[in-house]
């Protein structure tokens, strides 16, 4: 193998944006052949998320049509690797994490794409004979052995580590009172907390029901020889001919994924650029927090990531290897550490004469600027603070503690991170908190 390895990054829960289909769709002829296979495979699952969409947040998407949005990722990182996959070189390596694996599979020519669709439906099966009112994910900001010793002093068997993805960042998953006491631990002791959208404790021993099923619903799909090299977390190696994906799928449910050591892995045989195929770059951004050298960027084709002032156009995107997008450096996560002190703030008395719309936002950006090392040109109107900027749910909500730090605002309230997706959205809900707390005063 050459030394410059790229890795494609197939994400799982979460990397989804309303109106992303359609987009891709009409930006591609060969991403639209992809989604019309992925829709006629799923019976008519995908044109109903499609419909569904307008007006609805993702969290919303999650609550209301679970099946069709784990399609609709899946569909997603298919169509964008149908759009983009043609100049790429024969050494590009393929990664899935969680329930990106099968769409890296898929890619790699394991599975067609309407068989790879059939997986995926037949996951979605599985999952309906569990009973997801209880249970789910959470996001520490905290290594994997941190972490573990946080887990010993909840004493809880139920909950336990479900991907070490980044230096800073490990996830846990359990039932919901096992993740309250973490989530009680965690305040105590100062450590980022952040519940995910996941309707299932995913990658625990409590996944163990659904493995059967769905390992017995993808065993008569045909399973084709591998077209490109694909890395797995779970094995830790390379995948081959013999390995049996349906298997891989199936154990994935009650085993952790080891992103953190499968990006070390690929950055020791010479992989140095990291593209996310699929929504948003927050899988790319986890390879940066871990070996913060090598290059990150997205394929996703949303909202243009605003580029710092001065800097070039990104390449063209019809080279052999896929260029990076500019974007801001992925900042290193903190260790939990006494935090810094935050920068003065404005006394609680004078809150009302500087909280004109461009004075709450521009302090915003800058205090976004000066927390996330970003120039401050980088937040433009309207940019999503994770699809554009990469500024995942654990960060958004270590910096929503500093904004209500910074105003002087009460931090009972519990944040739904999806209601403040760009900067406008957060300056909106400090102006509307600002104006209740001078109203009870």
């Amino acid at each position: 193998m050459d030394t410059e390895l790229t890795v494609l990054l197939f994400p799982g829960q979460g990397a989804y944006r309303p109106g992303v289909l359609p987009a891709l769709s009409e930006a591609s002829p060969e991403a639209a052949a992809a989604l019309e296979e992925v829709g006629a495979a799923s019976g008519g699952l995908l044109d109903q998320l499609v419909a569904a969409e307008p007006g609805l947040s993702l969290a919303e998407l999650a609550r209301l049509h679970p099946d069709g949005l784990q399609l609709g990722i899946f569909a997603a990182s298919v169509a964008m690797w149908a759009a983009n996959q043609q100049d790429l070189r024969d050494d590009t390596v393929l990664m899935g994490h969680s329930g990106g694996e099968n769409a890296a599979f898929t890619c790699a020519g394991g599975y067609s794409v309407a068989d790879g669709t059939r997986v995926l439906l037949a996951r979605n099966a599985a999952l309906a004979g569990l009973n997801s009112g209880d249970g789910g994910m959470a996001a520490l900001g905290l290594d994997a052995a941190r972490t573990e010793a946080l887990l010993r002093l909840a004493d809880d068997p139920a909950v336990a580590v479900a991907c070490r993805n980044a230096p800073g960042q490990t996830v846990v998953s359990g039932p919901d009172r096992a993740l309250a006491r973490v989530e009680a631990l965690a305040g105590a002791l100062e450590v980022p907390f952040t519940r995910l959208h996941a309707p299932f404790p995913f990658h625990s021993p409590r996944m163990a029901r659904a493995v059967a099923a769905y390992r017995s619903g993808i065993t008569g799909i045909p399973q084709r020889p591998l077209s490109r090299l694909v890395y797995s977390p779970l094995l830790a190696r390379f995948v081959g001919d013999d390995d049996d994906l349906a298997v891989l799928l199936a154990d994935q449910f009650v085993a952790p994924v080891e992103l953190m050591a499968a990006v070390r892995s690929l950055h020791e045989r010479g992989a140095r650029h990291f593209v996310e195929c699929g929504v948003g770059r927050a899988t790319a951004g986890l390879a940066g927090q871990t070996v913060p050298s090598v290059r990150t960027s997205t394929w996703d084709t949303g909202p243009e990531p605003p580029r710092p002032a001065g800097e070039t156009a990104e390449s063209s995107p019809d080279k052999p290897e896929p260029s990076p997008r500019p974007a801001p450096a992925e900042p290193e996560p903190a260790e939990p550490a006494p935090a810094e002190p935050a920068p003065a703030e404005p006394e609680p008395a004078d809150r009302s004469e500087s909280a004109e719309p461009g004075d709450v936002l521009q302090t915003l950006r800058e205090l976004y600027a000066e927390s996330l090392e970003y120039p401050v040109e980088a937040f433009e109107a309207g940019a999503d603070l994770e699809a554009d900027l990469g500024i995942d749910s654990l960060k958004q909500t270590t910096l929503l503690t500093k904004v209500a730090e910074r105003f002087g605002l009460s931090t009972d309230d519990e944040v739904n991170i999806a209601d403040h997706p760009t900067l406008e959205a957060v300056a909106e809900a400090v102006r509307s908190r600002m104006t209740a707390d001078e109203g009870e005063g």
